[in-house]
This record gives structure tokens, sequence and C-alpha cells, in this order.
């Protein structure tokens, strides 16, 4: 054990000086070292294997922002976000009264946030929708592709063309015809959730894209938990009295999904020479099969008469670097971070999550590196594991997808989780396989004996 803490503590310090401008002789003193407990310490690069793909099936259920906007560019093309939502009573009670007669009905909502490309279309006109769905919301709408143009009744039911300026909140009328229905709602639907979304099945939002033939747009930001959904009326109350009341709604309650596409597929490849393309959420992303990077260690450990049994990774970075455009403030579309992420397929569910690295605070996760420019991400634990595997153990869930990640600190137990992230809309460039600078595998290691 004392050997074995010696070993790695030897690792770690040898790694440190990748950074230093000191030259170090990692051999000095070696001749004086018997053969099986040499540790030299080396380093090897490798062109990295990278294709492009689409992230399908990205979980997109969980997010607090009502999203609803879509971006063009000549890039990647469009890009669309809408959201399917549920309503719910806010009280568990309604009394509707004798002969209830609609006034209105409407929702007043608070932007969070907003994303655009470039700051002139930050104020643009444009014009807000919501449809009725065809059915109830459940636990299995939680991806970007769940809700489709078939999962809605193709006619608005809002009663007046809805335009939202960039300003700081969104207010949209509803149709009588829409309003007028919840008033067949009983006491028991109230009562019960269940029973509410199984009638009043819920509302889906989007706007247009930018008109045909130009670029920009933009993705708004709201802020559900905020939402203000009120629907007025007149009816006759128990002491006979005509009177003027409303009630108020939650949308979200229940679920809330955020429904993404992208016309950015029309760029995946197996070979990205030039340039590798990256747009956040469900577009295109960078990607490495976890069957081409055990094969290319098992073909450069053949080819150096390594055991990679006796491997020990030291550090292991994968390297995305790109070129300065001239302009430093294109560099604000980049992604903050570029971190591996994992595709998780069961029988139920598909889930990304960032590999382990991402949990250790001595690892770089990815961050923005605008002096060096590029993404180094740390990778030695998953490179460690995936080279103990044989062939056969290899499967598309060892493959890696390069995303921006989020996280989330539960305030009760301070327990922090990383995601990818499924809220905040980027794109980038970075250099091709077969550019000057182009993407690596970096590592650092010793050879046990």
């Amino acid at each position: 054990m004392n050997r074995f803490k010696g070993i790695i503590l030897s690792l770690i310090l040898s790694a440190t000086t990748l950074t230093s401008c000191i030259l170090t002789d990692n051999t000095l003193g070696s001749a004086y070292i018997p053969g099986n407990q040499d540790i030299s310490i080396k380093m090897a690069d490798f062109d990295l294997p990278v294709t492009l793909k689409m992230a399908d099936s990205l979980q997109t259920a969980v997010s607090a922002n009502f999203i609803i906007g879509s971006i063009t560019t000549d890039d990647y093309g469009t890009f669309r976000v809408g959201t399917a939502t549920s309503i719910t009573p806010l009280t568990d009670t309604i009394l509707w009264g004798e002969d209830p007669v609609f006034i209105d009905m409407y929702i007043q909502i608070a932007i969070s946030d907003k994303r655009f490309l470039s700051p002139e279309q930050e104020f643009i006109p444009q014009n807000i929708y919501a449809y009725e769905l065809k059915a109830p919301l459940d636990t299995t709408f939680i991806y970007n592709n769940s809700i489709t143009e078939l999962s809605y009744h193709p006619f608005p039911i809002t009663s007046r063309n809805s335009i939202y300026m960039g300003g700081d909140s969104l207010k949209m009328h509803f149709t009588k015809e829409y309003g007028e229905r919840f008033f067949s709602a009983t006491i028991e639907e109230c009562d019960s959730t269940e029973l509410f979304v199984n009638k009043f099945y819920g509302l889906y939002f989007r706007t247009d894209d930018i008109e045909e033939g130009l670029t920009g747009g933009r993705l708004n930001y709201f802020d559900i938990a905020a939402a203000d959904v009120r629907l007025t009326f007149t009816s006759t109350n128990e002491a006979g009295k005509r009177r003027d009341t409303s009630v108020a709604f939650r949308l979200g309650e229940y679920l809330s999904l955020n429904s993404m596409t992208s016309e950015s597929g029309c760029m995946v490849t197996d070979n990205p020479v030039e340039t590798i393309h990256y747009e956040s959420l469900s577009g295109i992303k960078p990607h490495i099969s976890g069957a081409a990077l055990h094969s290319l260690m098992q073909n450069w450990a053949e080819e150096n008469d390594i055991n990679l049994t006796n491997l020990v990774i030291a550090k292991a970075i994968l390297e995305f670097p790109f070129e300065y455009s001239g302009n430093y403030k294109a560099l604000d579309k980049y992604p903050g971070n570029l971190f591996p992420c994992r595709r998780i397929r069961t029988t139920k569910h598909t889930l990304y999550t960032p590999i382990d690295e991402i949990y250790d605070s001595f690892m770089n996760n990815g961050s923005l590196n605008r002096s060096l420019l590029c993404y180094k991400p740390d990778v030695g634990f998953y490179l460690q594991d995936l080279i103990k595997k044989e062939n056969s153990e290899v499967t598309e869930q060892d493959d890696l997808w390069l995303m921006q990640t989020i996280s989330h600190t539960n305030s009760t137990t301070n327990v922090t989780t990383y995601y990818p992230d499924f809220t905040y809309y980027n794109v980038a460039k970075f250099n091709g396989t077969s550019c000057e600078r182009n993407p690596k595998l970096r590592i650092v290691y010793t050879v046990l004996k």
C-alpha cells in the first residue's frame, strides 16, 4: 500500500510540472532504482477521432424557464424553442356560481432572460401564440422532441395578436371559447390535479421564425413560477346577487416541458476536417466514439510494447482549440465551458450525464480559456476505466458528447449535481481534424513493472 501511495504521489507531482516553464529531468536518479520499481513519467499526444452528431432526446422537462423563440443563422439554420405546460387551479375550491359569463382570460408573465446573437435583435417584435394540447401531459413527456406539431391543435387560442417586443413582461389574452371551457370544471376536478389535467390538457406556446431570407431572432426566458393566469367572469352567487369575480391558475405546477428543434443536423459527419461546429441544447455536437478511443489506445500500446493493464494515467485532457476571429465579442457566443458527457440509455429513459471528473475540484471543468483559445477538460478517470475494458465491453454508452454544463445545489443537503445545460443557447466553431492546431488527447502516464 505504501508503494502504491508513493507511485500516485510521484505521478501527481510530476504531472504538475507540465504547466511550469522549468525543465525537469524525470529520469534523474533512475539508474539507482531497481528495474521493477521504475516509475518514469512520460507524455503522449493523440489526434482525437472527433465526429459531429445531433444530441437527440435531451431531457428538458425540469426547467423552471418558460422558453419561447427562434434564432436563424447562416451556419446552423433555424433553432426553435416552444413550451408545453400544464394549467391547474391555484386553489382547490372554485365556486363558479349560477350562469357564469366570460369576461376575460389572460396570462401575464415576467421576462427573466433573453438570448440573441447580435445586439440589434434584442427588441425585435415577435408574435407569440398559444395552442391547446390534444392530450394530457404525463411523465413520459421529458425530452426536447416529446412535443411535435401533431401534439397540439393547429388553431391558436389567443384572442388577438400577442406581440412581444423584448420588454419586461408578456401579456396574452385567451379566446372566449377557451375560457368558457373551465366553467365545466367540477369541485372534484378542481380538488384533484390528476383529474384536472386529464380534462384540461394544457397549453403549448411558440413564436414565428424571423422573416424568410433574414438571419437573427431571439429566445425569451420567462419565469414560469411568477406567471399570473386569470379568468374573470360574472355570475350569480348564493345570495342571488350578480357579481364580477376572478379565479387564478398556475402554469407548470404539474409539468412543464421545453420543446426544441434544430436544422443543424445537415452538419453531421464522421470527419469534420476543417471546422468542428457546436450548437448548444439539441443542436450539433462534437462527439467522440468510445470504441474509436479504445482502439486508438490499444494500437498505441501495441506499437510501444505497453501492457495496458500496467498503464497508470496520471492526467488526461481533451483539447479543442479554435482561432481568434479578430472580434473579441464573438467569444461571448461561445459556451462558458465544454465538458464530456455520456448518453445513458435504459429501457425507459435516455439521460446525458457528465463524466465523474466534473465532481473533482482539482480537475479542469472545460472552462473557456480566452488566452489560450481552447477548451481543455480533464478525462483521466474516464480514460483509465476505458482502457481496462475488453473490446466487447465497450458500448455507445462510452461515447463522449461535448456539452456545456450547469450545476444545482440542494440547499437542504448542500449536495451539488451537474447536468448538461438544457437552457441557454450558444454556438461555437473549433479547429477541424486536419488543422495545424487540431483536437488532441494528451496524457501523462507511467507503466508499472
